[in-house]
């Protein structure tokens, strides 16, 4: 395996252990383990399959775009200005959660020294992070591989030290009243699209290498996300907070709380700057925006929602996720479907997916965006 090739899979798996992560202890409480295990099941499928379509299209296609560039190549400007819309809610609603998560961490650490509020702790970590993005995202980069490695290693031990505080009387098997609520939340935490781009560049376009690194990238952050949020619902139970990480707090020692703190703050350092770039080549490359301007409208929106008071983390990252993921795969389908009626180049599958299979996840995101909407109302 080449260089590029571990740098691929370092920010897939960087990019989809995100913040999305610490709502899942929760709503496992909250739902119970059985429904949360099937939608696992069927929503980490499902994901890792349009995670490979998304590759197909960028392989199949010349350059390199984001979905609203390909969704204008094949079916006009009104699509596209869809499908900005749409990426746009997923992007700025993951921007949004790092924002709330990272007030929520850095009070919990620091306020006991210098007091305080969430919204003084996010501000703060929110003008470092824009800072960084705006002059060295570059340098950043090129320890994509150490940082992500770092995170797992952390994810890890967290999860080990956890296991000894576990128990099974913390879990709840089933809530039907609250069965589907983590729908949304768990295709936010899974999903990858927003870095496949990237990794097709960093790989060019190699289809071989591209669909190894997707596929263990896709699998191995599920994994670890699955095994996290269930042993954090084991150690806290009705504890449990909708960020994970406090319950683990007010639960375990101090040593699991700094390493936890650590695990937190190395989930947002992976991801955070990974959607923000998102969000500026969108504006680049799609519309051909200034990238000053681009910087500016990645950050500051999503900030402009948190002053206003938008700061349930479930309710943005439910949201995000069933809206934009749930609208978006849907649209990567119907491009797919589009480049197989013009017989495009397709030869990323060695068996494509039916069109059958592929309506049953297109039926699925549209019922998960349909219940969103409907719990949102």
């Amino acid at each position: 395996m080449s260089k590029n090739f571990f740098q691929a899979l370092a920010v897939m798996v960087g990019y989809i252990i995100g913040v999305g992560m610490f709502g899942l202890p929760y709503l496992f409480i909250k739902a119970g383990i059985w429904p949360c295990l099937v939608l696992v099941a069927v929503i980490g499928v499902a994901q890792y399959f349009i995670h490979l379509l998304y590759a197909a299209i960028i392989c199949g296609n010349p350059g390199y775009h984001r979905l609203p560039g390909y969704a204008e190549n094949y079916f006009g400007s009104a699509v596209k200005r869809l499908t900005f819309v749409v990426t746009m809610i997923g992007n700025y609603g993951a921007m949004l959660a790092y924002i709330i998560v990272g007030g929520v961490f850095a009070r919990q650490l620091f306020s006991p020294f210098w007091g305080g509020s969430e919204v003084l702790y996010a501000s703060i970590l929110f003008f470092i992070a824009a800072g960084v993005v705006f002059f060295g995202i570059k340098t950043i980069a090129r320890f994509e591989f150490y940082f992500t490695a770092a995170m797992v290693i952390v994810l890890f031990l967290v999860i080990k030290r956890s296991l000894g505080f576990a128990s099974l009387d913390n879990l709840t098997l089933i809530n039907w009243k609250y069965a589907l609520l983590p729908f949304g939340a768990i295709l936010f935490a899974f999903d990858g699209g927003g870095v496949i781009p990237l990794a097709a560049e960093i790989l060019n376009k190699r289809k071989k290498s591209l669909k190894t690194a997707i596929g263990f990238g896709t699998f191995f952050s599920i994994a670890l996300i699955v095994i996290f949020s269930l042993v954090t619902a084991a150690v806290t139970g009705g504890k449990t907070t909708p960020d994970g990480l406090i319950g683990l707090w007010n639960v375990m020692d101090g040593k699991i709380v700094l390493i936890s703190l650590v695990l937190g703050l190395l989930v947002i350092a992976t991801s955070f700057f990974a959607v923000a770039e998102n969000i500026k080549d969108t504006f680049c490359r799609d519309y051909g925006m200034n990238k000053s301007i681009a910087w500016a409208l990645a950050f500051f929106i999503p900030y402009a929602f948190y002053l206003a008071g938008f700061n349930d983390f479930i309710g943005v990252i439910s949201f995000a996720g069933a809206i934009s993921g749930g609208f978006t795969g849907i649209i990567m389908i119907l491009i797919f479907w589009k480049m197989e009626k013009e017989k495009k180049q397709l030869s990323f599958f060695r068996h494509k997916p039916s069109r059958l299979f592929l309506g049953l996840i297109a039926s699925l995101f549209a019922a998960g965006i349909v219940y969103e909407v409907w719990m949102f109302l």
